[in-house]
């Protein structure tokens, strides 16, 4: 089975019935129950992580048994993640061989 169209031509009815609704009807299947999965496991990931907090998971970040102090030095640490980790990703190179922001 070939992953690249050579020829895609949904407009002529010749070439539709030929090639292109086996393509198109192929994709669908393998796309649809590819996506319902997808859905659901995002669904229930985000009701799962919002109630990690109550089963006392909490990320390894930030728990109730620590100081004001230890709270505040991990919320600097995060925060520049948030600030340094953009800043890495574009000063790479894209595969094609272009910087993003040049």
């Amino acid at each position: 089975m070939k992953t690249n169209l050579e020829e895609w031509n949904v407009e002529d009815p010749v070439f539709w019935e030929q090639k292109g609704k086996k393509i198109a009807y192929r994709n669908l299947w393998l796309s649809i129950p590819a996506l319902l999965l997808s859905f659901a496991v995002w669904m229930m990931w985000s009701i799962i992580t919002t109630k990690m907090k109550e089963y006392n998971f909490h990320f390894g970040m930030i728990t109730p048994d620590m100081s004001e102090d230890m709270v505040n030095e991990q919320l600097a640490r995060i925060n520049n993640l948030y600030y340094t980790l953009p800043a890495i990703a574009v000063s790479q190179e894209l595969p094609l061989g272009s910087r993003i922001l040049s």
